[in-house]
């Protein structure tokens, strides 16, 4: 990912980036949850082979849209393609970072986007980090 690019995608708000990335990197072709009785995401939709995630676009109104729980309490709508997006990792965090910023509605004790700043940038962070070094140890 070119700075420039990064830079550009940092001056749109919330849902201009969210419809530039879904330009970018196209719609996914079948919904996050196949039903409302599904227990699990489909896997039709990853591309982390291709260093993709998919985000939830209406993240901007209530956290965790991927898990199930959440699914049940929320209208099935959110989980259809064109609520979902590709992103890189850094677009991924931009998005959270953005949800913080422009939305600052508290849903029950979360600040919307910040769960998943905490929850999974912090915590992938962590992880890649602590293998890094256990990777430079063997080297």
């Amino acid at each position: 990912m070119k700075t420039e690019e990064l830079e550009f995608e940092k001056t749109l708000d919330y849902i201009e980036l969210c419809n530039y990335l879904q330009k970018k990197y196209g719609i996914p072709k079948f919904s996050y949850f196949l039903s409302i009785d599904s227990k699990n995401p489909t896997s039709r939709i990853r591309r982390s082979d291709e260093g993709l995630f998919v985000h939830h676009i209406y993240e901007n109104t209530m956290p965790d849209l991927g898990k199930n729980a959440t699914m049940q309490i929320t209208p099935f709508d959110w989980q259809q393609p064109e609520n979902l997006l590709y992103c890189n990792y850094l677009e991924h965090f931009l998005l959270h970072l953005k949800i913080v910023k422009e939305y600052k509605s508290i849903k029950g004790v979360k600040i919307l986007g910040i769960g998943g700043i905490i929850n999974h940038f912090c915590e992938t962070l962590n992880y890649f980090y602590s293998h890094a070094k256990q990777i430079s140890k063997k080297v």
